[in-house]
C-alpha cells in the first residue's frame, strides 16, 4: 500500500515529536477519506491553483511575495491564510481540504517554518498528495537559511531568497 511506504519513509527521517505529528495527520486524513468515500463527492469545493504554506513569523515578507505573485499570475486562485488558524479540530481539515484542492503547494522555508507544527502538517498533507497523485505538487522557496532543515523538506530544489531578500522573493514569483 502506497501510504505504508510513505509512512516508512517519513518515520525513518522523523524524530519522536515529528512521528506523533505524522500519526495524527494520517489518522485525520484516513478519517476524512473514509467520510468522503462514503458520501457523494461535493462539487462545490473551492479549487486552488496555489496553496501558500509559510510561517506566520514572516507575514511581511510573504505578503510582498503574494502581491508580486498575484500580479504575475492574474486570475490564479491562491489559498493564503493571512490570519492565524483558529484553535480546535477543524483547522487540519481546512488545511487538508485546501491542499487536496490545490494544483501546487508553495512552501516558504525558514527555521520558523520547520519548527512550526502547523507548517509540518501542511507540508505532510502536500507530501501525501504527491504520493497519492504521483504528480509533483510541492515547490519550495528558501526564505531564511535553516541549518537544521529536515531532510524530508530539503529534498526539493528551492528558489534561494535568503536572507529574507524581498527583491529575490518578487523575482521568485515570476519563476513559479
Amino acid at each position: 500500500k502506497l501510504l505504508d511506504y510513505l509512512l516508512q519513509d517519513l518515520y525513518a527521517v522523523a524524530d519522536e515529536e515529528e512521528k506523533k505529528i505524522v500519526k495524527k495527520l494520517v489518522s485525520k486524513l484516513e478519517t476524512s477519506n473514509a467520510v468522503s468515500s462514503s458520501e457523494e463527492e461535493d462539487t462545490t469545493e473551492q479549487q486552488y491553483d496555489y496553496f501558500i504554506s509559510y510561517a506566520h513569523a514572516h507575514n511581511k515578507e510573504v505578503q510582498e511575495f503574494i502581491n508580486a505573485f498575484g500580479t504575475v499570475n492574474k486570475g490564479a486562485a491562491i489559498f493564503y491564510d493571512r490570519d492565524s488558524i483558529p484553535p480546535g479540530g477543524l483547522w487540519i481539515k481546512k488545511i487538508s481540504d485546501a491542499i487536496k484542492n490545490s494544483k501546487h503547494v508553495i512552501c516558504i522555508l525558514s527555521p520558523a517554518y520547520s519548527n512550526s507544527p502547523v507548517c509540518w502538517d501542511e507540508f505532510q498533507c502536500a507530501k501525501l498528495k504527491e504520493y497519492n497523485t504521483k504528480q509533483p505538487v510541492i515547490k519550495t522557496i528558501s526564505l531564511y537559511k535553516d541549518a537544521a532543515l529536515p531532510p524530508v523538506m530539503g529534498i526539493y530544489s528551492y528558489i534561494d531568497c535568503t536572507e529574507g531578500d524581498v527583491e529575490k522573493l518578487k523575482e521568485a514569483a515570476k519563476k513559479l
